[in-house]
């Protein structure tokens, strides 16, 4: 592995920032925030989630994504449809998979056509099939509506063919 300028091969493997050190009380060795890493840090039943959130497969959520990080990526506040399945939302998990809207078109062959009413959307849009992604139920601002089952038949025909996935 080489080394990237500004960066140090650490103790142990691993690249770290010259005179970074874990410190404060319950500092784990390694881990600049003093936090334990990995999925165990914090138990299930004490993750942030919103009791009234319940989101379901093929809802219109109007959604907080943040601040992009890359180009093209959806930000800010708009609204987004739920594809993760109802059996992974009631596990508890304060994770939700989304299908950014938008209302440019774009002709790229991932985009999906929604039309408002039903949706909850005020104007023609498609699902940014693209971008889809998961953020956090407390993400979740304004259940808006849903999308017909033939919509995410489209979606998911998309996600299929964006990460080229063998239907078995």
């Amino acid at each position: 592995m080489a080394a990237v300028q500004g960066w140090h091969p650490a103790p142990g493997g691993g690249f770290g920032r010259p005179g970074r050190r874990a410190v404060g009380p319950g500092a784990v060795r390694g881990h600049a925030c003093g936090r334990p890493r990995g999925r165990g840090a914090v138990p299930a039943s004490r993750w942030p989630i919103a009791v009234s959130v319940r989101p379901r497969r093929a809802d219109v959520w109007w959604t907080e994504f943040g601040t992009p990080v890359g180009a093209g990526q959806a930000a800010g506040q708009r609204p987004s449809v739920v594809i993760s399945s109802d059996d992974f939302h009631g596990t508890g998990a304060p994770l939700v998979f989304v299908v950014p809207v938008t209302t440019s078109q774009r002709h790229y062959l991932s985009r999906v056509a929604i039309a408002p009413g039903r949706s909850g959307l005020r104007q023609p849009s498609w699902a940014a099939v693209e971008h889809t992604r998961s953020v956090s139920t407390v993400r979740l601002l304004e259940h808006l509506g849903s999308v017909s089952d033939g919509v995410m038949d489209q979606i998911f025909g998309s996600l299929s063919w964006l990460l080229d996935l063998d239907p078995r």
